[in-house]
Parts: C-alpha cells; structure tokens; sequence
C-alpha cells in the first residue's frame, strides 16, 4: 500500500522499520496454509484472516484484534482472542 501511495522506497523503509521491532516471521508452509484453508471454509473470513486466525492457533497465542468478525471463531478450539 506504501509503494501504491507513495514510492517502493518508501515501503522498502517501512518494511525496514518493522524490522527492527521484536517479532516473528512465521512462513506460510503447507500444514498452516491447510489449517487457514480449513477456517476460511467455516468461518467467514479473508484469507489474511484466516491466516491471523491459524497462526493464533498454531501458536498457541492470544489475537490482539479489533476486528470484530473474530468474534465467530470463540467457540474454535485452540482460538482465544482479545478484542480492543
């Protein structure tokens, strides 16, 4: 969206900025991508959602969200959620 509104120089410095915070990259192999497909085939959901949604699963985390379409997927085992 940065390099569509602005310039890829721009984005190349923002993807730079995000960075240098304290995350992780977690790649989109095949038992994720399978597990995302299965959500987004239940729930309504974007793929971006339904890769968010797997991940937190996956990883046994907590989504920290303010999308309140995460609501439909409380009841999935495995899936918590804090909605701000």
């Amino acid at each position: 969206m940065i390099s569509r509104k602005s310039n890829s120089e721009n984005a190349d410095l923002a993807i730079k900025a995000v960075l240098q915070f304290p995350i992780t990259i977690i790649n989109a192999d095949l038992d994720l991508t399978m597990e995302a497909s299965k959500l987004k085939s239940r729930f309504k959901l974007s793929n971006a959602d339904a890769f968010a949604a797997a991940i937190t699963i996956s990883q046994k985390a907590t989504l920290v969200t303010g999308d309140p379409e995460f609501a439909h997927l409380k009841k999935e085992k495995g899936f918590y959620y804090q909605f701000i």
